[in-house]
C-alpha cells in the first residue's frame, strides 16, 4: 500500500474512529498510545510496519493543522494554479464540536468564532 492509499483508508476510516474515542475512553486511550495497531487491528487498514502514526488531541485552547509532505511529481506551476484557484476562499480555524469534515476531505466550522 503506497501513502497516498494509506492516507485514503485513514481518510475514510477516521469519522468512525474520532466517533469511537469521544465514546469510549478505552479505545481513545489505545488509539493515542498506538495508533497503527489499532487502526491495524481493529479498524483493518494495512498500517506498514515501521509506519509511526501520530494522534493530537484538540483542546478548547489549541487546534493542529498537519502540513504534508510535498509530493516528488508536483510541479511548481501545478502549485501556483491551486494558490490562485483557492486565494479567494476563506480559512477558519476550529476546534471541539463546532467542526464538521466535509465530503471534500475540509473541515468546516458551523461557527466561525473558535480559536
Amino acid at each position: 500500500m503506497n501513502e497516498y492509499t494509506l492516507a485514503s483508508a485513514i481518510r475514510q476510516a477516521w469519522p468512525r474512529v474520532i466517533a469511537k474515542a469521544w465514546l469510549d475512553p478505552q479505545y481513545k486511550a489505545r488509539l493515542i498510545t498506538d495508533a497503527a495497531k489499532v487502526l491495524r487491528e481493529e479498524e483493518a487498514i494495512a498500517i506498514p510496519d515501521g509506519c509511526r502514526l501520530t494522534i493530537l488531541q484538540s483542546t478548547d485552547k489549541s487546534t493542529h493543522l498537519v502540513l504534508p509532505r510535498r509530493p516528488p511529481e508536483l510541479d511548481a506551476r501545478a502549485v501556483d494554479a491551486q494558490l490562485v484557484s483557492t486565494a479567494s476562499r476563506p480559512l477558519y480555524s476550529c476546534s471541539g464540536s463546532d467542526c464538521q469534515m466535509s465530503a471534500t476531505d475540509t473541515w468546516a466550522c458551523n461557527t466561525h468564532t473558535s480559536c
